[in-house]
């Protein structure tokens, strides 16, 4: 399996390239990434060789980061975060854990 990068370079997939990047996602659980970073790697392994049409990394980082998903949230935030799948988003106005509810008045009887 070939995989094109941005500048149509082109390399053979990795599965131990693979198997490292997904154990950094989980630093969080370190003795959870030994027991589940090759087998998470070979389903996304899988996942990838069932992909028609040319493979590029970023529908390896893709692949990787659903499977991940399904397997554990928080795994899957943490891959996401390291390549730049996700960000925070900042709002401007009040903050997000603000009660929308309106005040209750005071009552009579204090």
């Amino acid at each position: 399996m070939v995989v094109s990068d941005e500048n149509s370079r082109q390399a053979a997939f990795n599965l131990g390239k693979l198997v490292l990047s997904v154990a950094k996602a989980f630093s969080h659980a370190p003795e959870q990434a030994e027991q589940y970073a090759l087998p998470l790697a070979q389903t996304i392994e899988e996942a990838l060789y069932a992909h028609k049409g040319a493979l590029y990394v970023k529908d390896v980082t893709h692949t990787t980061h659903a499977v991940l998903k399904r397997f554990d949230e928080l795994v899957a935030l943490q891959y996401g975060a390291q390549h730049q799948l996700i960000s925070s988003v900042r709002r401007r106005g009040r903050p997000s854990l603000a009660s929308h509810e309106p005040p209750t008045p005071p009552s009579p009887y204090q």
